[in-house]
């Protein structure tokens, strides 16, 4: 099983980012996991130093919705090169939000939950 680096999870969400923190130590697929509940708190953390490998984003949140987040990251991120996948997470069976996330470059949609064969899924296919 590859490992890999950095993985941020953005969700506002207590109990799904308790879930998706075991599971994501579980699967032991990285080496640092950062969970973040808003996504203002996570831009702010990538304007510095921080340039993880694999975000996963919630698209429904207060303050700034994952589309928002994408919106004001592209520029954040336009320097850094060590990002290669943002996963938008979430329970929507909205398909315009599938379609809305493949115009963005290294965006991919999925459903929630997460799962480790899911983790493993992406980590083999983009890493």
């Amino acid at each position: 099983m590859k490992k890999i680096d950095t993985i941020m999870m953005i969700d506002d969400d207590e109990a799904t980012n308790f879930l998706h923190d075991i599971i994501i130590n579980t699967a032991n697929c990285c080496n640092n996991l950062i969970i973040v509940d808003d996504a203002q708190k996570a831009l702010e953390m990538l304007k510095g130093d921080l340039q993880p490998n694999l975000i996963f984003l919630d698209i429904n949140m207060p303050k700034m919705n994952g589309w928002e987040f994408l919106d004001l990251f592209k520029e954040i991120m336009k320097d850094k090169e060590n990002l290669k996948k943002i996963i938008m997470f979430s329970t929507s069976l909205n398909p315009r939000d599938k379609e809305k996330a493949q115009k963005y470059e290294n965006v991919q949609f999925m459903s929630k939950p997460l799962t480790e064969d899911l983790i493993f899924e992406v980590i083999n296919t983009y890493f």
